[in-house]
């Protein structure tokens, strides 16, 4: 079963999309999320993703908190989404190994493909910027010059 585990464990990495529900935002509703990291500790860090970019950009004018802390991302063929979707770096969901692979073993998650570097840039410059983000969560993020 070791092997199986670190098959599973090698598979998921970052700009891959994942489409699920969880208990950890405030809607029974599946997401898009984004894995942002998958750190040397077997913890995944994901982005959400939302339609609803007028409502969250209202929300961070009235915090004050910068729009480079929301993502937009355009429809185009190759990428998972379907409309105009909107990557909130104001939050991030940590996930253990084995909490994520009980999730894809029950059905309650899919894959549904994977961003270019260019976004995935333009979200870890939102993580970094946004103050709501755990200095130790910042800390695990890759440097944005390094992105490829």
């Amino acid at each position: 079963m070791k092997g199986i585990e670190s098959l599973f464990s090698s598979t998921v990495k970052e700009k891959e999309v994942f489409f699920f529900a969880t208990e950890k935002i405030f809607t029974e509703d599946p997401h898009f999320f984004i894995c942002v990291k998958k750190t040397e500790s077997e913890v995944l860090l994901f982005t959400c993703c939302t339609s609803q970019g007028g409502k969250r950009e209202d929300y961070l004018n009235r915090k004050g908190v910068s729009l480079k802390t929301l993502v937009y991302i355009k429809p185009v063929k190759g990428l998972p989404f379907t409309k105009d979707t909107f990557v909130d770096c104001n939050k991030c969901f940590q996930y253990t190994m084995e909490e994520f692979k009980k999730m894809c073993e029950e059905g309650t998650m899919q894959y549904k493909g994977e961003i270019s570097p260019e976004y995935y840039e333009q979200i870890i410059v939102g993580l970094l910027e946004s103050p709501e983000i755990d200095q130790e969560v910042k800390n695990k993020l890759p440097d944005p010059s390094d992105i490829e």
